[in-house]
């Protein structure tokens, strides 16, 4: 039956629903004992960089890890309640999912990955969706892990900032359910959200609007991504929200065109596998055209826009065999994808990280890195669902009726692909809503129009490269100092030496300059090739860094004091 959940408390605020969105920048990763030593942040605001941190998780598969638009971290979940980013259980959110499930997973956290997600909303309130209780179908027989889709609604701005649940574990759909997802609505504004049957062709969908929720809508259209007993894998929608893709780890890929004005699939194509060929997980790259599964412990990419995608397979890693220290095979499984442009996959239990360092380039020049990241603790499936928080409307459709356009924000990260080549650095745009053209400025005299450019500096130094990006609507600039090389020194006298210690270090670098003076600069540590992988602000005359995520090696510190025309130099060994 159709209903509409009016939800009065929530009011409609005039303007534009276009801004930073960085809900996804701060993933909260782990084991799941409940100890106060196991938790770390993964954060992508600047750099990518761990952080660690005191607060407790309870869960395993299932986490819902939220920051608000700023990328502030605000909110989390293991799926057994819901708690601020103090770890503190907020007010009414303790014992969601309450049932079977609940009572015999949360000592340890829930099996079901996918199994939570966020929309935020107006002001600091946010949907809360997860799909963990458990149901059986009566007429089959079968137990349905994701029997429900549940609605929690949450506030983190009401009791004195620590957080309350308006609504708790409200049932939006119920019965045999796959996961859901979600896409913003052609309005930019509102949210789709999907989830299909497992023991039938029916496709639910819901619409999530700041009033309400209206819906459940049904579409019967032909799903052989299922297995008529519990789905096992996960729903994703490409970045441009033009393409939903379920993906059974047993079954395979069932590929479908969306409609983001009216909510509905079609023209479905299938990729198979046998239960030899298993595989969790998949992603689809940023600029929407490549699709990544596991297949047979190889990593494949498919090409979305090939008439035959089934056809257009390629292999772009193998696993190569490799074991953690607890004897886990580091495979490929859960996928992320990263608000650097990056895609991150890790196995189930492990202390690595894989990453697909440019994912929407075609096969083996998407450069996937076997066990790009060492992790600070142990991790378990650490599966997030971020829908595309950045993803504005259609414009000039006969759905873009709310007057929101896109205005385009800049945003870019340099990589070096080459450690042989000093000079040469890659940019990657990852600018969202809508550009159409792009301007760099590398800051050597030279300048590109290219969208993503490959660029050789004149000599080693510091450049202020610049981004800007336009469409009919507006313009944005973002930049960013690039190190090229070794950074030339200023004239002897001028040069001070940093006391950096531990030396060797583990986790923990201490930088300190002369008790008798006082800096206000910045501080940067630079890997072997030039890298900047650290800067931190330097004010009196100590500073700690965590290094506990760098790769093992030599880096130099370097302290610059403009005021002063001074710097100062160290160096030290990191060692794991």
């Amino acid at each position: 039956m159709k209903h509409i959940i009016t939800i009065a408390l929530l009011l409609i605020i005039k303007g534009s629903y276009l801004n930073a969105q960085k809900h996804d920048y701060i993933w909260l990763l782990g084991s799941a004992n409940g100890s106060v030593h196991d938790a770390f942040f993964f954060d992508f605001n600047g750099k990518p960089h761990f952080e660690l941190t005191p607060i407790s998780i309870i869960g395993t598969s299932t986490r819902l890890s939220i920051s608000d638009a700023a990328g502030n971290f605000s909110l989390y979940s293991g799926g057994c309640d819901l708690r601020n980013k103090d770890g503190e259980v907020v007010l009414g959110g303790e014992s969601i999912n309450e049932g079977f499930i609940h009572d015999m997973y949360c000592v340890g956290g829930y099996p079901l990955v996918h199994g939570m997600f966020s929309l935020p909303m107006t002001g600091s309130k946010y949907y809360i969706l997860h799909s963990l209780k458990v149901e059986s179908d009566s007429v089959g027989g079968n137990q349905c892990t994701t029997g429900a889709l549940l609605l929690s609604i949450v506030d983190i701005g009401l009791n004195n900032g620590k957080g309350q649940v308006l609504i708790k574990d409200s049932t939006l759909v119920s019965y045999c359910l796959q996961t859901a997802n979600a896409v913003r609505h052609a309005n930019g504004r509102d949210w789709w959200v999907l989830m299909g049957s497992n023991s039938s062709d029916t496709m639910h969908r819901i619409l999530v609007t700041p009033t309400g929720i209206q819906g459940p809508y049904e579409q019967v259209i032909a799903n052989p991504a299922r297995d008529e007993y519990y789905f096992k894998g996960n729903t994703i929608f490409s970045p441009d929200g033009n393409i939903y893709v379920i993906g059974h780890d047993r079954v395979g890929l069932a590929i479908y065109d969306f409609d983001r004005c009216t909510g509905l699939l079609s023209n479905m194509r299938f990729i198979s596998r046998t239960s030899s060929e298993w595989g969790n997980g998949s992603a689809i790259s940023p600029n929407s055209q490549y699709l990544y599964s596991e297949k047979a412990y190889n990593m494949v990419q498919w090409d979305l826009k090939s008439p035959d995608i089934d056809g257009s397979a390629k292999v772009v890693a193998t696993w190569d065999g490799f074991k953690d220290t607890l004897g886990y095979d580091v495979i490929f499984q859960n996928f992320e994808n990263g608000p650097d442009g990056k895609i991150y996959n890790w196995g189930t239990g492990q202390y690595h990280i894989h990453r697909i360092e440019f994912p929407s380039r075609p096969g083996m020049d998407c450069s996937f890195k076997q066990r790009a990241i060492q992790t600070p603790y142990w991790t378990f499936s650490e599966t997030m669902v971020y829908p595309n928080y950045r993803l504005g409307p259609l414009d000039g459709s006969s759905c873009d009726t709310l007057g929101i356009d896109n205005h385009p924000i800049a945003d870019f990260r340099w990589d070096i692909e080459d450690t042989l080549a000093e000079l040469t650095r890659t940019f990657t745009d990852n600018s969202y809503y809508n550009p159409t053209s792009w301007h760099w400025d590398f800051g050597d005299g030279t300048i590109s129009q290219d969208q993503n450019p490959i660029h050789i500096f004149p000599d080693d130094g510091i450049y202020h490269v610049c981004l800007t990006v336009c469409n009919q609507y507006a313009c944005d600039t973002l930049c960013e100092d690039v190190l090229v090389g070794t950074v030339k020194t200023v004239e002897p006298k001028t040069i001070q030496l940093l006391t950096l210690f531990p030396n060797p270090a583990d986790d923990i670098l201490i930088v300190q300059i002369d008790q008798n003076q006082s800096w206000n600069g910045e501080l940067n540590l630079f890997n072997i090739i030039g890298e900047k992988v650290r800067s931190v602000a330097f004010v009196g005359n100590m500073v700690q860094l965590e290094v506990f995520d760098l790769v093992p090696g030599i880096y130099i510190a370097q302290l610059n004091d403009p005021k002063k025309q001074l710097m100062a130099i160290g160096r030290a060994v990191v060692v794991h």
